[in-house]
């Protein structure tokens, strides 16, 4: 559901333990990009699809992570394990919706 203010009201866990999300409209823009992109190519470790869809919170501290990793220069602990186009979509996206000034 949308709000007046242009964010989405995730009614998903309304019954659930956890309150009532608001996921901010470039957030969601994100998530929507990074699953498109993880949809798109069956080479890419299925595993995240089920993190993004399940726990989007998560990628959205991935590239959060991401950013700060740029940023100060070390490597976020979210990507370690991930193949090298894994790494690629979400430092790409990253850049591009939370940390434009770090983009190459």
């Amino acid at each position: 559901m949308r709000t007046t203010s242009g964010s989405t009201l995730n009614l998903d866990r309304l019954c659930g333990e956890k309150a009532v999300e608001i996921v901010q409209t470039r957030d969601q823009q994100f998530l929507e990009e990074y699953l498109g992109l993880l949809a798109s190519s069956p080479t890419l470790n299925p595993q995240l699809r089920q993190v993004a869809q399940n726990n989007p919170r998560q990628i959205l501290q991935a590239a959060s992570d991401v950013c700060n990793a740029l940023k100060t220069g070390t490597e976020s602990a979210f990507w370690k394990n991930k193949t090298s186009v894994d790494r690629d979509i979400l430092v790409n996206l990253s850049t591009e919706y939370y940390c434009r000034d770090l983009a190459d």
